[in-house]
């Protein structure tokens, strides 16, 4: 398990960032990380790094969302340790 911001590891969830749900389309998880697609294409990234799938994330953790700059966006998916 990859540690969270603080360094301990986390087995429970942990509040982030809020996010807006007005036009929120879609959320989808990995082992370790969370998307958010919004209906202007614009992706949000949270969660932890380690294989590099939230691409502008700094490899780590962050539990502020982030926008990716891949954009528009019409669909994502998460598995484990992966996404597209």
């Amino acid at each position: 398990m990859v540690a969270p911001p603080s360094g301990e590891l986390q087995l429970a969830p942990v509040p982030i960032e809020p996010l807006s749900t007005t036009d929120l389309v879609d959320v989808r998880a990995g082992a370790h990380f969370t998307f958010a697609l919004y209906q202007d294409g614009t992706m949000w990234a949270w969660g932890a790094d380690a294989v590099d799938v939230l691409l502008d994330v700094p490899a780590g953790s962050t539990r502020t969302p982030l926008r990716s700059s891949i954009a528009p966006l019409a669909v994502v998916e998460a598995g484990a340790e992966h996404a597209c």
